[in-house]
């Protein structure tokens, strides 16, 4: 009895925490739709903290799904690349190397890289995995005016938070719900970029 009641009241607290990012949920996934709609750039950014897990995961995934379809008028070509905040150069861990692979997907060859200022021009749709992260990138870039969405809210399902969260040093179970959850949000993302043909 008294081990089950400081986990109850963990769940409890976790719970309240998480409850506005569940019931904000279906506004903040129309406005990032139409804000992915509405967007005319030509390059998207996929960022997460390490440029390990989460980002070269989702730009694989979104360079795969843009394949062949037919984007916007006057885009020819749709450019995905993956950045991270800290420590370049190094490689995925084995979970996201065995995770992805499972999919088909070889991040084998990825090396972790840094965004840069170079990078930005202003046409780019930046894709975070946390709400702290676009802020860190508002910080950081004071000039970058494009926009930045949390991927997180184009996921198409019932979500427990807002942030994909990071599944570095936790077992393979992990990786694979987070990377399920990324190529949900992937598709949703393509379907806005995407242009019917009829």
């Amino acid at each position: 009895m008294t081990d089950r009641g400081p986990l109850t009241l963990r769940g409890i607290a976790r719970a309240i925490r998480y409850t506005p990012d569940r019931l904000l949920h279906p506004l903040r996934r129309r406005a990032a739709r139409k804000r992915a709609r509405e967007w005319g750039g030509d390059r998207l950014v996929v960022l997460c903290h390490g440029n390990i897990c989460r980002s070269p995961f989702a730009a694989v995934i979104l360079r795969r799904q843009l394949q062949g379809e037919v984007r916007r008028p006057g885009v020819e070509y749709l450019a995905v690349e993956s950045r991270g905040f800290i420590l370049p150069g190094r490689p995925p861990p084995p979970y996201a190397l065995e995770v992805a692979a499972a999919r088909g997907l070889d991040l084998s060859a990825h090396r972790s890289r840094l965004i840069d200022e170079g990078l930005l021009d202003g046409s780019e749709l930046l894709l975070v995995m946390e709400a702290r992260q676009r802020i860190e990138l508002r910080s950081m870039f004071s000039s970058f005016d494009g926009p930045i969405l949390l991927l997180g809210d184009l996921d198409p399902g019932r979500i427990r938070r807002r942030a994909i969260l990071d599944p570095i040093d936790r077992p393979r179970a992990d990786f694979e719900c987070v990377f399920d959850r990324i190529q949900a949000c992937c598709r949703e993302l393509v379907d806005c970029l995407v242009v019917a043909t009829s």
